[in-house]
């Protein structure tokens, strides 16, 4: 027996297994990655019986004294695997095994959401999938004001994709600010994609150190801050750690 390469999930798959000889009594049961899928060699399976042809829901079928078949009703992930197909009688055991792959496309483990880091730190932005073949991760940031145009990331500076497909951004500038979009595919199915918003948020910083003013009695004098940073934003002058409220001598 052998099964389509690559096989669908969501189909149903059926294989058979058939000796073409040997004395009777005869034996045959089905085993994956090694482990026996019945407990009764005839297919019935007792209730007690924590078997993986419960778990995985298959069917074993008897259909003579040498050939049994084995029905898998709804493919998924879990079916991948070794199948082994073993016969006894009171002479020896043979076994056959084949591979059974199965297709399945991309779904989301954690699934990328909108993210707030502030001016100077860092950000991670999930993107994991899964599915066989194993999802190719791609990440790309929109582009100019026109919707759906977005080049990729690779080698940007301070933006490294991780070997899950997460997006860690390092050092944020306020360029880095925008929509970032992450598709994962393999080839099976329309695959997956998600856009984001990252917002960068700036904290009040100053563009000049202090510095001393000299001015004579009765003389005016303007002491400058000039401030960066997103707003709102509250600027207050404090004189030997005192608030300076508006007056006549302070403006």
């Amino acid at each position: 027996f052998t099964f389509r390469e690559n096989s669908a999930a969501g189909i149903r798959v059926s294989v058979s297994c058939s000796l073409e000889q040997g004395d009777l009594p005869v034996t045959i049961r089905w085993l994956k990655d090694g482990e026996v899928l019945t407990a009764d060699p005839q297919g019935a399976v007792s209730p007690h019986w924590p078997g993986l042809q419960a778990r995985l829901d298959v069917d074993v079928r008897f259909l003579d004294a040498y050939s049994s078949l084995l029905v898998i009703p709804k493919l998924n992930a879990a079916h991948a695997g070794n199948y082994t197909c073993q016969a006894t009688n009171a002479a020896r055991t043979v076994s056959y095994t084949a591979p059974l792959t199965v297709s399945v496309p991309p779904r989301w483990v954690s699934e990328p959401e909108d993210q707030s880091v502030t001016r100077d730190g860092d950000a991670l932005i999930k993107c994991q999938t899964e599915g066989f073949p194993p999802p190719k991760i791609i990440w790309r940031k929109a582009h100019g004001a026109a919707p759906g145009t977005y080049r990729d990331l690779m080698g940007k500076s301070g933006m490294q994709q991780l070997s899950n497909g997460s997006l860690l951004l390092t050092q944020v500038t306020k360029e880095a600010e925008g929509r970032y979009l992450c598709e994962a595919t393999n080839g099976i199915g329309a695959g997956l994609s998600k856009v984001v918003q990252v917002t960068v948020n700036a904290p009040p910083r100053f563009n000049l150190r202090g510095t001393n003013v000299s001015v004579g009695t009765g003389g005016h004098a303007v002491l400058r801050c000039p401030v960066t940073g997103d707003q709102p934003m509250k600027v207050s002058w404090h004189k030997d750690g005192r608030v300076i409220t508006p007056s006549e001598s302070y403006r």
